[in-house]
């Protein structure tokens, strides 16, 4: 974790390189530097930078943020580059006394929370969590879910899982994927049934893509293991592949945030467009010998065509199936769309608390 600390004072200062030292020993990147105006550079590591700047900089590149300070001042620094709870790091703020440590941005999802706690125990402070979840020690779907590498669909949803477990409802939990250990306090297990209809309680199902569960209200949980598969014609542009990507992920009720590669087959290697697509995704973009794809065992949708043109009967569903490794399930069969075709895979999962 790369965590970037400013002080304001000398004692600051002081606490700083406490903290720094003791998260380095932890295995984090951590660096801590003191405003320039308030200590002497001969005893501390000072930044010339003003507070904006620092301030950018690390919220550009830095997983976290400590300020050992007045709160105000982290408020009023970070407030101009807020844009949402995926991405901005976890800001935390200790007092120039080191008596408290204090999430104050990114606290589930970034980890601030998880760091106040950490800081406090390394400088022996006292933490404060204002988050319900944590404070009534209730479980934290978004946690969960982060730390599950799983998806949440629909977002808004934690919302309301949260509160239901805050105010000590029983929340379901259904899952597609073998689980392993004790559910949490608070969740029961249930069995599946036909959509909709636990209709008394919202509820939480990990599966592969957010379609069907027992409740009539659902978090759906979606493993971040999603390996798409796609054959086009040459010279198939990216606009129209990617569109159509998105068309076939959303009649199956996946996420483009789980997909983790793209694949074809090695004619394939140098498209533009599917080059353009792995890129947009952020993912890698795997090809394969026509040899490798016949070997890959399931059953798949054959086309004559395809095998005279490329050496195998299907390019999609067998790239998708080979890229996801062994014990994959297909969660979107070959899809046609503009010259595209599309299939999708989800590479094997176990829930685990």
């Amino acid at each position: 974790m790369k965590i970037r600390i400013i002080s304001f004072t000398e004692n600051g200062a002081r606490i700083g390189e406490r903290l720094e030292k003791a998260l380095k020993a932890d295995g984090n990147d951590a660096d801590a530097c003191v405003r320039s105006a308030y200590a002497d550079p001969s005893v501390f590591r000072v930044t010339k930078d003003d507070l904006d700047s620092w301030t950018k900089k690390a919220f550009a590149d830095s997983d976290a943020l400590i300020f050992i300070g007045a709160a105000a001042i982290a408020v009023r620094a970070v407030a101009p580059y807020l844009k949402d709870k995926h991405t901005d790091p976890a800001v935390v703020v200790l007092d120039e006394a080191g008596k408290f440590s204090i999430p104050i941005l990114s606290g589930h999802i970034g980890g601030a929370n998880a760091l106040a706690l950490k800081a406090a125990a390394m400088i022996g402070a006292e933490p404060v969590i204002t988050t319900a979840t944590d404070r009534e020690g209730r479980f934290a779907a978004d946690v969960f879910a982060k730390e599950r590498h799983l998806v949440c669909v629909p977002e808004n949803m934690c919302k309301e899982i949260s509160a239901a477990s805050v105010s000590g409802r029983t929340i379901g939990f259904y899952s597609e994927f073998p689980v392993e250990g004790k559910l949490p306090e608070g969740l029961y297990a249930a069995g599946k049934m036909t959509a909709g209809t636990d209709v008394s309680k919202p509820g939480i199902a990990v599966c592969a893509s957010a379609k069907g569960s027992p409740f009539s209200r659902t978090l759906y949980l979606i493993p971040r293991g999603v390996h798409v598969g796609i054959g086009c014609r040459k010279g198939m542009d990216f606009e129209t592949i990617r569109r159509n990507l998105e068309r076939g992920m959303a009649e199956n009720g996946i996420p483009a945030e789980a997909i983790v590669s793209v694949s074809s087959i090695d004619l394939k290697k140098e498209e533009d467009g599917i080059r353009r697509l792995a890129a947009f995704l952020k993912v890698p973009f795997l090809t394969f010998s026509a040899e490798a794809l016949n070997r890959t065992e399931g059953d798949f949708t054959a086309s004559g065509f395809v095998k005279r043109i490329t050496g195998t009967d299907n390019v999609c569903e067998r790239s998708a199936m080979l890229s996801a490794g062994r014990g994959a399930r297909p969660v979107m069969h070959k899809t046609a769309f503009d010259g595209v075709t599309i299939a999708a895979a989800q590479a094997s999962y176990t829930v685990i608390f």
